[in-house]
């Protein structure tokens, strides 16, 4: 079983970036997983003639269409400031992917409601105008919103959707033209939308791994309010924190692996 976790960074590596490709690389080796990180890949803007933009986002495709990736079982995309926990030692190829997987942002619907700038029922309207699919629901009746920074894809699920997505340049053409924010039809959107657009037999991976931390919105000061979404069992975290970019590994470590009022950071 050959499996590949791929990670890629176009312009100046940031610090975080940096220690967030050291980090992942160990883990890895830890699991007897390959892997794989690109500086400045072209792939995907030369294939589809993307602006640099939406070339930077939708590279974290290429796994679905350079057919160099085929040759795996499986192939995690995962963003470089996404960090496996002290100690962690889950393999998450042992996880049931189907065709693809991905975790929900489990606390985003309820927040996005609550915030202006958000168009998630237009979006989830234009998907069923374009492509006759739903999109999937919370209990509550919320559109659901998945992250696209932890994909997995397996060989058959990559082999199925190189034929059945949509080009990215015909997707992004259509929903920019009708959503003036980015987040509508950049890499999230995409594979948001593929989940059911390209007939995928995908599972949803539990959101421990992918545990989101970001400041509270529409908040700032030395002692900004944090949302957390780790739990006991949290073996991935994603740092989305607004001035993270420069933290070296160190810094990473410490703010992954403790509560914020134990941080010794400062907020911005």
């Amino acid at each position: 079983m050959r499996n590949l976790i791929y990670q890629y960074w176009i312009g100046r590596v940031e610090n975080l970036a940096h220690a967030g490709k050291e980090t992942m690389e160990n883990y890895a080796k830890s699991i007897g997983a390959e892997y794989r990180f690109d500086q400045d890949p072209t792939f995907i803007r030369d294939k589809y003639k993307l602006e640099p933009h939406l070339a930077s986002h939708m590279s974290a495709l290429r796994p679905v269409f350079d057919p160099e990736f085929h040759e795996y079982d499986n192939v995690m995309y995962i963003d470089c400031d996404i960090f496996p926990v002290e100690g962690c030692s889950a393999n998450i190829f042992d996880e049931e992917i189907g065709d693809m997987a991905v975790c929900q942002e489990p606390h985003m619907p309820k927040l996005r409601s609550t915030m202006g700038g958000f168009e998630d029922e237009k979006w989830a309207r234009h998907v069923k105008n374009l492509y006759g699919k739903d999109m999937p629901r919370t209990e509550e009746g919320l559109l659901k919103v998945y992250n696209s920074g932890l994909v997995i894809y397996s060989k058959r699920g990559m082999k199925k959707a190189i034929k059945s997505f949509t080009p990215i340049s015909e997707f992004c053409s259509k929903f920019k033209s009708n959503f003036s924010r980015p987040l509508y039809y950049r890499d999230q959107a995409y594979v948001h939308a593929m989940l059911e657009v390209g007939g995928m037999d995908w599972k949803e991976l539990n959101s421990d791994w992918n545990s989101q931390l970001h400041w509270k919105p529409n908040t700032s000061g030395k002692n900004r309010p944090v949302i957390d979404m780790r739990t006991p069992t949290t073996k991935f975290v994603h740092i989305q924190l607004s001035g993270s970019g420069e933290w070296d590994i160190g810094i990473a470590n410490h703010v992954v692996n403790n509560k914020p009022s134990e941080w010794k950071i400062s907020s911005v």
